[in-house]
């Protein structure tokens, strides 16, 4: 009787592919810097030091899934059709891609600034060549300037496509792919190339201090929180910068998950007004879809790091605020999902719900991006990316 041994080569591979794939989920869901050796480890019912024995390094396992990603993109477009443009084959790759594994697309987009220097350069290379070609899709009338944005944007309608649950009962590719060639074709505003005033050197003076102290420590906790992650932020870091001591900040928050959840009320709070707001003064749904999306762009610029954290940091809620936080997402995409459906009667109501999403997925994702958030004039650029992300065609 025959039966194939697997060698121990081949054993290790396995392995490593399931560390690889494990990684892929936690980094999405918790950043790199919110998951360690242990919880990839116990994902897979392995000790910590056992992980070492197939990788040396957390960063060697991200760069392990960057690097399997790029290699996937790079299959893909090497088996479309050769008859294809290499921008179409490019373009296919990306949206198959991640379609396939949306986990370690997220990675790929969010966390490449955490790989050591030399991996870092590496993979930037190869996303380099691999992505070039995909700037000849863009309006003529386009000096390159923007397609940086572009393609953060199209990466946030890609990565909801890929996650929601509605999309499932649509034609997932083909109406990923059309979003994503009118993402890279949306007319944007010529200011795009002016310069930022860090840019040209001039500085502009810092916010004044909030006399309440728990507003004070609301502020910085939620801009620690985006830039460190919820796990690498402690009470005293927070007391620190506030200048108070941890007991202080432990007087007006119990502990750091009290106001992790604050900081969400107070971001759910804001996008609800804001869509009340639209609908009241809206006198068609067409204007109520363009204002709702103006409005968000223009709150996720202005409260970035509570819009960013309310994207990223979800994992660190306790499981009743995160119930909360689901229920009011899913109420801000119905409400721009219906007036969508309304504005435009050619799409079904799944379809309504997935561009409504991927509206909103695309403005978070750029704003979560330090270099983009500088961009001039970003928030009508983000309003004019998410109505064609919407399907609202107002050209």
């Amino acid at each position: 009787m025959n039966q194939s041994v697997s060698t121990p080569t081949q054993r290790a591979e396995d392995r490593s592919a399931q560390i690889v794939d494990a990684a892929a989920v936690l980094f999405r869901q918790r950043g790199f810097v919110g998951v360690g050796i242990d919880d990839i480890g116990a994902a897979l019912e392995l000790s910590g030091p056992a992980v070492y024995r197939y990788f040396p390094s957390k960063q060697a396992i991200l760069a392990a899934v960057i690097g399997r990603h790029l290699t996937e993109m790079e299959v893909a477009r090497e088996s479309a059709d050769a008859e294809m443009p290499l921008q179409e084959r490019v373009l296919r790759a990306s949206v198959l891609t991640c379609l396939a594994d949306p986990d370690a697309h997220v990675v790929y987009l969010r966390q490449m600034g955490n790989l050591d220097p030399a991996s870092r350069d590496e993979l930037t290379r190869r996303q380099e060549l691999i992505l070039a070609p995909r700037s000849s899709l863009l309006d003529p009338k386009d000096p390159g300037a923007s397609l940086g944005l572009r393609l953060r944007a199209s990466a946030g309608v890609l990565i909801r496509v890929a996650l929601s649950t509605q999309s499932a009962k649509l034609p997932r590719e083909r109406l990923a792919t059309g979003m994503v060639r009118s993402l890279l074709g949306t007319t944007l505003p010529a200011s795009a190339s002016v310069p930022t005033p860090t840019d040209s050197g001039a500085t502009t003076p810092g916010p004044l201090r909030h006399a309440s102290r728990r507003e004070a420590i609301l502020t910085v906790s939620t801009q620690l929180f985006r830039e460190r992650g919820f796990s690498g932020v402690s009470l005293r870091d927070i007391g620190d910068q506030v200048g108070v001591s941890a007991a202080a900040v432990s007087r007006n928050f119990d502990n750091k998950e009290q106001l992790l959840a604050a900081a969400f009320n107070r971001a759910g709070e804001q996008i609800a007004g804001a869509i009340a707001t639209a609908l009241r003064h809206a006198g068609s749904a067409a204007e109520a879809v363009a204002d709702i999306l103006a409005r968000y762009a223009t709150l996720a610029i202005e409260s970035r790091d509570l819009i960013a954290i309310y994207t990223t940091e979800m994992h660190s809620l306790p499981e009743d605020v995160r119930a909360v936080r689901r229920r009011n997402q899913r109420m801000y995409v119905d409400e721009l999902a219906h007036v969508i459906e309304l504005a435009c009667p050619q799409l079904s109501a799944p379809e309504a719900k997935v561009r409504a999403g991927c509206a909103y997925s695309l403005i978070n994702e750029v704003i979560i991006s330090d270099g983009l958030a500088q961009r001039p004039n970003l928030a009508e650029e983000l309003t004019m990316l998410a109505i064609d992300a919407s399907g609202l065609n107002l050209r």
